[in-house]
């Protein structure tokens, strides 16, 4: 058992807050687990200094220019009681199109070294971003640079690299200390310490991910390099959204183009809608079900999407015209077409640019849609939903391996793409003249297996004309079958699945390959007669 106290702040904000904590060593060893290997209790206490405050006072607001654009405030905290009196305010600013964000804060009579901070973002493109800090009298004296990359294929690495000019000998103590605190604490668990010498004021952090969980960290400074593989991280999938350095650390996009489709783990596969059959793009797959992305295309458009977005109760159609222009409908009701830019609520924005012929739609959720020409479709979530969303954009882990799934969660391993696209189209039950003619079904074929009658079904289902439809086109495809022994437990199971629609087979042992008859085409005109 580790205990400890630090006490800090006296000369910044006239009272002394305190950290004491009392760290427990697992009496079982396990691989690295960061920062801590045991459990941790904090308690935190403020004592009064020399110069207290009797007050704190803080104040936000907006400063002149706030539009969508281009965003600004002010901020302030004040030290009601000291002498003299001890402040911090604060510009900040949001530059909406450029991605590129200004902090300036001014400090007052609280250190001697530390009159003013710059601060300064800049989002450069989807895996690179810059951070710029200033600070001392005049955000001239000390100087920190930081740029954040995402390494390709994959997006498995992360690298921060830290230059800097030079450092308040209080804050280079500082962090020296903390170092060699890990260091002392953590040694039998690093795969590599180095005494060396490196790039002089420059640090370099690079994480590797492994998996979801499991990353290899690599830290290099000046005189130290220091290595821990193995490592493993428990984010439950949560990453705040909406701030754009977060939106950066991994933020990938789906793609749909003409047939070709891209998840957001960088799995290619080839896929043609049929006419008007509803499909599931991408979903929050968690309990919140916070959107839904369909995708459909209409008959005689071959390559031409209809893009249904189901958002917080709200639902948005964007579908292609012609000439640039498109018809987009908010909760069934179409947009006057002069209409550029619309606000639906506090929840989306949805921007038309006939010169680029294409729709942008921005959800405060962390969602993004472009939609070009109709044909082509960009899909970009916020790492919040890492490891949460499924649908034909696959399940956003970082991971290739097994990033295709059916809609109750297997893994597709299926060679054939055309049936995993099969399994993410919206049923219809009933048939109408405007809606898809095809459903899904398992056939049923009964085969003697070892002089036993058993039930084979394919692993994944047939594409058949509705009932009141005739079929015009169709073709032979084969299946692989999975077989159970007639009138056993799981044929019963088998029968209730189909019968409640949530069966899914994917995964099933295979006996044998038979080919079915597939229908591509149906003369619905005389449903609903």
């Amino acid at each position: 058992t580790n205990t400890s106290e630090v006490c800090y702040g006296e000369q910044i904000i006239g009272m002394e807050v305190c950290l004491s904590g009392e760290h427990i060593q697992p009496s079982v060893p396990h691989p690295p687990v960061f920062p801590f290997g045991g459990p941790t209790n904090f308690n935190i206490s403020l004592k009064p200094g020399k110069n207290p405050a009797r007050a704190i006072q803080f104040k936000f607001g907006r400063r002149e220019r706030y539009d969508d654009e281009f965003k600004s405030w002010k901020a302030g905290m004040y030290l009601l009681g000291t002498k003299p009196e001890k402040k911090v305010e604060a510009r900040i600013s949001y530059d909406v199109i450029n991605k590129k964000s200004d902090i300036i804060v001014d400090v007052h009579n609280m250190l001697p070294w530390l009159k003013k901070v710059c601060i300064t973002s800049h989002v450069i493109k989807d895996d690179e971003a810059w951070f710029y800090l200033k600070f001392g009298k005049n955000c001239s004296e000390y100087q920190v640079r930081s740029a954040f990359t995402i390494k390709e294929p994959g997006r498995r690495e992360v690298e921060v690299v830290t230059v800097y000019n030079q450092l308040p000998y209080s804050v280079v103590k500082i962090f020296y200390q903390l170092f060699l605190t890990f260091t002392r604490r953590y040694r039998d668990r690093l795969s590599d310490y180095q005494i060396m010498k490196s790039e002089r004021n420059a640090v370099k952090f690079l994480v590797k991910f492994k998996t979801e969980q499991l990353v290899d960290l690599e830290l290099i400074m000046p005189s130290r390099k220091l290595m821990m593989n193995d490592v493993r991280i428990k984010t439950h999938g949560f990453i705040p959204h909406g701030n754009p350095m977060m939106q950066l650390v991994s933020s990938p996009v789906c793609t749909v183009d003409h047939d070709s489709f891209r998840t957001f783990d960088d799995v290619e596969f080839q896929y043609s809608l049929p006419d008007r059959c509803v499909h599931v793009l991408t979903k929050d797959c968690t309990k919140n079900n916070s959107f839904l992305v369909l995708v459909s295309k209409e008959a005689g458009k071959p390559h031409q999407k209809v893009i249904e977005l189901f958002v917080q109760r709200q639902k948005i159609r964007v579908e292609y015209i012609s000439n640039g222009s498109y018809q987009i409908q908010i909760n069934g009701k179409i947009l006057d077409k002069g209409i550029r830019k619309f606000q639906l609520k506090s929840i989306a924005t949805i921007l038309e640019d006939s010169k680029k012929e294409e729709v942008r739609v921005l959800c405060e959720i962390g969602l993004q849609l472009v939609i070009v020409r109709g044909t082509k479709i960009d899909v970009q979530v916020s790492p919040y939903f890492f490891n949460r969303t499924c649908g034909m954009c696959g399940d956003f882990n970082a991971e290739q391996y097994l990033d295709l799934k059916t809609p109750r969660g297997r893994p597709y391993t299926i060679p054939d793409k055309i049936k995993y696209g099969h399994m993410w189209m919206v049923p219809e039950y009933t048939c109408t003249k405007a809606g898809c003619h095809l459903k899904k079904e398992f056939v049923q074929i009964r085969k003697d297996i070892n002089s036993t009658s058993h039930d084979c079904y394919p692993i994944s289902p047939v594409l058949r004309c509705h009932e009141e439809c005739e079929a015009t086109k169709s073709k032979l495809t084969p299946f692989p079958m999975t077989c159970v022994e007639t009138g056993s437990s799981q044929s019963l199971k088998i029968f209730k699945g189909i019968e409640k629609r949530t069966l899914d087979l994917t995964g099933s042992d295979v006996y044998f390959t038979e080919n079915l008859i597939e229908h591509t085409d149906c003369d619905c005109s005389v449903c609903g007669q």
